[in-house]
């Protein structure tokens, strides 16, 4: 048994390599398409540097492009503890109207209120719940969430993207942090890979006879909680709910049938399709994690950002593209310089 638990703690271990933090993208390239793109053949094992407005070289006629178009909101803001402390708060779901799970950042003991002060009136959120690191907030109904969430609310960057949120107008990220397709507010992450698309993209790829398809996933802990457990196979997701539209579900259809190629643009997208293709329920909640040694066999390729050393999303990648590959590819661009995680360069698996 000891054995069986270190071949394990291995395996985790395996999915790992070390970044220089001068590559973890602190803004995106902008134009935003002008990204650095590193393209991997699966089936000879190359690489090729590129860079994202290509694109559509890449692509032929009758290939279905799908992309996730879930709405980044501004769930991060700042308010007092009911003893006076700082807390950050990190909205995620809203399970009825005012009543929701968020993650606060606050020293001291856990608190039993926390006030905030906007348009000069105070404004008392009670905790009436906590599991694990999520605690679960009562909000007031004379409080106007979306209102206040636009005024006072900054976009729920990760940690790694570093901002001094004292001095910062939000405006940028707002725009920064958000796919230019979005379309469904509820994920407080963006759906990386989706950043670097442009109109001019779209454009070009619809001239080369390229259908473009959209899920919804909303992006929330599921995609990007770190793997806690001693095995990768007892990591358990938290569930995002997904929908896909019966016209999306047509186009993959007429895709397969006609010959043509499906393209993932992003991690979530493929956990979109490849829950459905499991269950065959085009809307619910998932919390599918796919890891080596499964197979993907809802898209033949996969636009994707560069992830986090041990992260779900690097092994859906691996899934995908195999280990090997993407550990020359991931050493390849670090020797490139490429940018790193959300607002980084990308690659495209065929």
């Amino acid at each position: 048994m000891e054995t069986m638990e270190l071949q394990n703690q291995e395996l985790l271990e395996t999915y790992s390599y070390e970044l220089p933090s001068e590559l973890i993208a602190q803004e995106p390239v902008d134009p935003r398409d002008h990204a650095q793109m590193l393209v991997l053949n699966r089936q000879n094992q190359t690489m090729e540097d590129s860079v994202f407005f290509l694109l559509p070289k890449y692509l032929k006629k009758g290939d279905l492009l799908v992309r996730n178009n879930t709405k980044v909101f501004p769930a991060r803001f700042f308010a007092q503890k009911g003893t006076g402390g700082k807390v950050e708060v990190l909205l995620m779901e809203e399970w009825e109207p005012g009543l929701w799970n968020a993650l606060l950042k606050k020293r001291g003991k856990p608190p039993q209120e926390i006030i905030i002060h906007w348009q000069e009136d105070e404004y008392k959120i009670k905790v009436v719940g906590k599991e694990g690191h999520i605690y679960l907030l009562q909000f007031p109904d004379s409080l106007n969430m979306a209102q206040f969430l636009e005024s006072k609310g900054y976009m729920p960057l990760p940690p790694y993207i570093k901002r001094d949120y004292k001095n910062l107008s939000s405006g940028k990220d707002r725009k920064d942090y958000q796919t230019i397709f979005a379309k469904h507010t509820g994920a407080y992450a963006a759906p990386t890979a989706g950043l670097h698309f442009t109109e001019r993209t779209f454009q070009e790829l619809q001239k080369k006879g390229v259908s473009i398809a959209e899920v919804t996933l909303h992006v929330g802990l599921g995609t990007f909680l770190p793997i806690q457990s001693k095995y990768i196979e007892d990591h358990k997701m938290h569930k995002e709910y997904y929908s896909i539209p019966q016209e999306t579900l047509e186009s993959l259809q007429t895709t397969k049938e006609k010959g043509g190629r499906i393209l993932a643009v992003g991690t979530t997208t493929v956990r979109t399709l490849e829950s459905y293709l499991r269950t065959q329920k085009k809307e619910g909640w998932t919390d599918l994690f796919i890891y080596p040694p499964q197979k993907i066999h809802s898209v033949d390729m996969l636009l994707t950002n560069f992830h986090l050393p041990k992260s779900t999303l690097l092994l859906l990648v691996s899934a995908f593209a195999g280990w090997p590959l993407i550990r020359k590819a991931y050493q390849h661009a670090i020797s490139k310089k490429y940018r790193f995680y959300s607002y980084g360069d990308c690659m495209l698996i065929q």
